[in-house]
């Protein structure tokens, strides 16, 4: 997944940003495909369309590793999961 600067969506925080996406947290994305990368236009923490387990943010696989607060990177989603 790349997220160059898509907006952000996470239930009760009021100014999500890549900062707040770490490994281990559930995400979704919506964008375009060109064959197995997805350029997120934007990125949600509920109710996605297209989820999975957060492998790791620019390349870093650690426990807890996060994107920082106002930049651009890119994050690597484990398996899809329904969310039916």
């Amino acid at each position: 997944m790349s997220a160059a600067a898509p907006p952000y969506y996470e239930r009760g925080v009021t100014s999500p940003s890549f900062a707040d996406l770490c490994v281990g947290d559930w995400a979704g994305v919506t964008g375009s495909t060109s064959g197995t990368t997805v350029t997120a236009t934007k990125v949600w923490f509920h109710l996605p369309r297209i989820s999975g387990s957060v492998q790791s943010v620019n390349g870093d696989s650690t426990a807890g590793s996060c994107g920082s607060a106002g930049g651009t990177g890119n994050f690597t989603l484990g398996p899809q999961q329904s969310t039916s």
